[in-house]
């Protein structure tokens, strides 16, 4: 009777859901926790219905793990939409990998890959693992969303700790959470629904704001070495602690620093130079060592091998700014250009990369050291505007580092463009890149190879119906916070024929990607300005001449400003515009009001422009 109930309720569950042209769906996810014997055991289960081809990619999923971290009790079958077993997971179906992101504070060494799939739609494909943890800062970061693009029915968390084990948690949006007295034992239950998928949008904000979670930590633990999770100060304190030793220079290193800052007085030029050498002798490379990746390889480590990690390298710069005698605070950070909001009242490991902060007397340096083509003092883009921690025997705290200001966010574009009676034009263009544009062509320039970049010149080009000629990138010298692009095209029928008179286009600023407000459903995180400064020279065939000088105008709101400026100079009409999106965040019941101010700059680049013989 159980089974028929099953199938019965399996069977309505997938004619509504492709009713819903869903590809997929997760039916039930769980996650249980329990501490004892000083170890964290976690079970996860989870079952996709897939619903036809394009739901496929989610019959395959990925778990992270290290060395720390023993995953076992891996299981996985399918079933048909009646509830029969058709096959069950085996070896052939699980792929073991290297594992390598972004992010290098906690970096998971290895990402084993479970692959299920059916050819006969609709069918159930349930996995199962166990992971065991000796060591660990967090109990559980648990979420009900899978995927952002997929709904789930149904989600628990369960986390069984001994009566007299202390922790901390913070929920958001969750439906119940149920807490049971056991023998010896305390249970706590959450559970939850992600009954609505929210997709990404342009610069939303961070989409975890807006779905449930639960976050659970332990108040004491030890993890390297004894530490709490009571406040910013003591997680700071016990980082300090389990880093601490780690400065043992090699001596020819120490020899090397000293020359090089031999009769420099000013300390900013002497740590310029300091960091000129790390960025020369050493390079990135992300590893992980003893606890779990989080305690950085020691300086005598990168001296003799010449790479690191963030940790490593911001250690080992640490190191060689203490050899003569300048003090500096390893800091944790989300390096992100778009990083996921600090949870200030839930002190916790909400942290991916590490900086090093270097006080100075009138200015404070945030050094990024895993890059040896990043400006010295350059706050990029991956570390500007956001909550970090910096690291102290005594009195760790949470600084902010500071924002990009519209002035270093600034890009500033020159455009000659060559009119022709034929209805063609040659163009001279002319980028100059600052912040975070500067951030992704200077790593365009240097970690790509020529063919990646043409494609990424090509598609950056505010043009239409062109060809580009040719085009190079080049950057003053290496502390330069700016790169230039150069590039010649050829446009194609720009210059149109109307009677007797020529008409052609403005280039447009347009609304920059972002969704109409029927199509928006998020609100707008914009983490740095967005900054522009063109001038545009439209130069005309011989014997002619601009009809109508457009006019002057200015728009202007809470989330920017626009200025168009236009000059005749008899054989050349000169459109000077200066466009800036302030950062900061917009709320969707403001978004229709953002939208028309973009709209309305839009409409402005559209005018058409004529001109008639002289």
């Amino acid at each position: 009777m159980k089974k028929k109930i099953y199938q019965f309720c399996t069977l309505l569950l997938l004619t509504i859901s492709t009713l819903y042209a869903q590809d997929a769906k997760v039916l039930k996810m769980t996650q249980y926790c329990e501490i004892a014997d000083n170890k964290l055991t976690e079970t996860d289960t989870i079952t996709f219905a897939i619903f036809n081809r394009n739901g496929e990619e989610h019959c395959q999923i990925s778990i992270p793990y290290s060395k720390m971290e023993k995953l076992s009790d891996i299981n996985g079958w399918i079933d048909d939409s009646r509830g029969n077993r058709i096959r069950n997971l085996r070896s052939a179906d699980i792929s073991d990998a290297s594992y390598r992101n972004a992010s290098s504070l906690y970096q998971d060494e290895f990402i084993k890959t479970l692959v299920l799939k059916h050819n006969v739609y609709p069918y159930i494909v349930t996995y199962t693992y166990r992971t065991t943890r000796k060591q660990f800062l967090s109990i559980a970061d648990w979420t009900p969303v899978y995927n952002y693009s997929m709904p789930t029915d149904k989600a628990s968390l369960t986390i069984k700790v001994p009566r007299n084990y202390d922790i901390r948690f913070k929920e958001n949006g969750i439906q119940s959470h149920k807490i049971d007295s056991l023998p010896g034992q305390i249970k706590h239950i959450w559970t939850a629904t992600y009954t609505q998928p929210i997709l990404s949008e342009k610069y939303s904000i961070d989409r975890e704001e807006l779905t449930p979670y639960v976050k659970v930590v332990p108040r004491h633990f030890i993890y390297g070495v004894e530490g709490e999770l009571q406040s910013w100060e003591s997680f700071g304190n016990w980082y300090w602690r389990l880093t601490k030793g780690l400065n043992d220079l090699s001596a020819q290193d120490k020899e090397q620093v000293q020359e090089l800052t031999r009769g420099i007085t000013d300390k900013k030029e002497m740590i310029r130079k300091i960091y000129h050498f790390m960025q020369d002798q050493t390079r990135y490379i992300n590893i992980s060592l003893n606890i779990g990746g989080l305690k950085p390889y020691p300086a005598s480590y990168v001296s003799t091998n010449k790479y690191g990690d963030c940790k490593a390298l911001s250690n080992y710069m640490k190191s060689l700014l203490e050899s003569v005698g300048i003090p500096s605070y390893l800091t944790i950070i989300e390096g992100d250009h778009l990083p996921k909001k600090v949870l200030k009242d839930f002190p916790s490991s909400q942290f991916n990369h590490v900086i090093l902060t270097v006080p100075l007397d009138k200015d404070t340096l945030y050094l990024e050291n895993t890059s040896n083509i990043h400006p010295f003092d350059f706050t990029g883009a991956f570390i500007q505007n956001r909550e970090a921690l910096l690291i102290r025997e005594k009195g760790s705290k949470l600084i902010h580092i500071p924002a990009f200001s519209s002035k270093k966010g600034e890009n500033d574009r020159t455009i000659n463009i060559h009119l022709s009676k034929t209805g063609n034009a040659d163009a001279d263009l002319s980028f100059r890149f600052r912040g975070y544009n500067f951030d992704l062509f200077n790593s365009l320039k240097s970690d790509y190879n020529q063919d990646f970049q043409d494609r990424q010149v090509r598609e950056y080009l505010p043009l239409s119906n062109y060809e580009v000629i040719s085009w190079d990138l080049t950057k003053a010298d290496r502390d330069s916070a700016f790169i230039t692009l150069n590039t010649k095209v050829n446009l194609y029928k720009y210059l149109k024929p109307i009677g007797n008179e020529f008409y052609f286009s403005l280039l447009p600023i347009g609304t920059l990607g972002f969704e109409t407000p029927q199509s928006r459903t998020l609100a707008v995180s914009l983490p740095f300005p967005i900054s522009y400064t063109d001038t545009i020279n439209f130069i005309f065939p011989d014997g002619y001449k601009l009809k109508n000088l457009p006019e002057t105008q200015t728009m202007q709101s809470k989330y920017g400003k626009c200025n168009l400026l236009f000059l005749d100079k008899k054989d050349t009409m000169t459109q000077v515009r200066q466009f800036e999106l302030n950062a900061g965040t917009i709320d969707r019941k403001e978004y229709d009001a953002f939208y028309e101010f973009l709209k309305r700059i839009a409409e402005s680049d559209r005018r058409k422009i004529v001109i008639t013989t002289k």
